[in-house]
């Protein structure tokens, strides 16, 4: 009876492990991950990762359907992606900014920046200018 109660125990935290890993990598349906696509948007924050990496948070103006809806500093915004591919002395929130990006792919996603230190969970992207 010990060994099924340990083998259910050890399938269930398997399980759960893989639902959080999972959840850090959200990927959108209707975004062709492989084709580099124009943007415009708002840097609206930052994300400090515990390797003293920064993030920029992005709110997409267009296209209008990569990010995802997050609250920040009271204000709801609807598009909002973020990148570690902007240098930390070239950005300050307030900044607009335009070029072309790829959606980060799920088995790249957080290279930068380890899941279990990411505090903002939105699709990740890569500037390429």
């Amino acid at each position: 009876m010990k060994k099924v109660c340990l083998k259910f125990a050890l399938l269930a935290l398997a399980v759960v492990g893989m639902f959080s890993v999972s959840s850090c990598e959200k990927e959108k349906e209707d975004v062709n991950n492989a084709k580099s696509t124009e943007f415009k948007g708002e840097i609206i924050g930052s994300e400090i990762c515990t390797n003293e990496i920064v993030g920029f948070l992005i709110d997409v103006y267009n296209p209008n359907n990569i990010g995802d809806s997050l609250l920040e500093n009271g204000i709801q915004y609807t598009n909002v992606v973020k990148t570690y591919s902007i240098s930390q002395d070239s950005a300050t929130v307030g900044d607009v900014i335009s070029g072309t990006f790829e959606i980060l792919p799920d088995s790249l996603q957080s290279r930068a920046c380890p899941c279990m230190h990411q505090i903002y969970d939105v699709p990740e992207i890569i500037i390429n200018h």
